[in-house]
């Protein structure tokens, strides 16, 4: 007969954290090459993420929104049309995912382009 453990087990719980946290060392990660990769682009992207809201210009507003200026080409997420989700992937056009995931993780997005800058602002509740 098996004996039952219980999952919330103390000795448990510390092993897998100090298992978790020894796998995130590249040298254990570099064994596996997908999750090497994965680790990678999430200190990449983490690392963008900081230099972008630093040289871009991060607007933190009083109500807790997040603004950013840019000089790139205008492109206002607010009229781009949804992409069509009930076709099959291979048929259909491709891009406009990123500006969908944004606009369904945010309660509002407003767009200006003033100047030569485009001007993104994104709310979302905390309550």
């Amino acid at each position: 007969m098996v004996e039952k453990t219980n999952l919330w087990n103390t000795q448990i719980i510390g092993q897998a954290l100090v298992d978790s946290f020894r796998k995130l060392d590249p040298r254990w990660m570099v064994k596996n090459p997908v999750m090497f990769v994965v680790e990678v682009g999430s200190v990449l992207t983490s690392a963008l993420l900081v230099d972008n809201a630093i040289a871009l210009g991060y607007l933190g507003d009083d109500d807790g929104a997040l603004a950013q200026a840019n000089r790139l080409l205008a492109l206002d997420p607010s009229s781009t049309p949804d992409p069509t989700l009930s076709l099959p992937v291979e048929q259909r056009e491709p891009g406009g995912l990123g500006i969908l995931l944004i606009r369904r993780m945010v309660d509002r997005v407003e767009y200006r382009r003033v100047g030569g800058e485009n001007l993104l602002r994104l709310e979302k509740s905390l309550g």
